[in-house]
């Protein structure tokens, strides 16, 4: 199954050419969106199956994940430099399905996004 990745993200790159092609082989299509006015023509596009939110965006990430929240019902899982326990906090209260502290493994990450996607296809098999 192909699973679209809409990695949204400022000047601070979260993923490197070797990330992307990993990504790739496990399944991912992933497309990148760097500035804010754009995500929601890039959500309309795209229709991704999961959203990544990186750092360095205009906007405080918090605050873009909970707009990202309020305008559309797609898994957020956020990657920053916050300490994991005040981070996760942050992110969790902010809408996000998860929040992973850089550096993180690209085996960790793709075992974390696959996760979510299952959870939610669970949840839809539920529904």
């Amino acid at each position: 199954m192909r699973y679209n990745l809409l990695l949204i993200e400022g000047s601070a790159p979260s993923l490197n050419g070797a990330s992307v092609s990993a990504l790739s082989e496990e399944g991912f299509e992933v497309a990148t969106c760097s500035d804010p006015l754009m995500v929601l023509v890039k959500l309309g596009e795209l229709k991704p199956d999961l959203i990544m939110l990186g750092e360095g965006l205009p906007v405080d990430s918090f605050e873009a994940c909970y707009r990202l929240r309020r305008a559309v019902d797609v898994p957020v899982l956020m990657l920053g430099s916050i300490p994991r326990a005040d981070g996760w906090v942050k992110a969790i209260k902010s809408g996000a399905d998860c929040y992973l502290e850089k550096p993180v493994s690209c085996s960790a990450l793709i075992a974390r996004m696959k996760s979510i996607l299952r959870r939610c296809e669970w949840d839809l098999e539920q529904g």
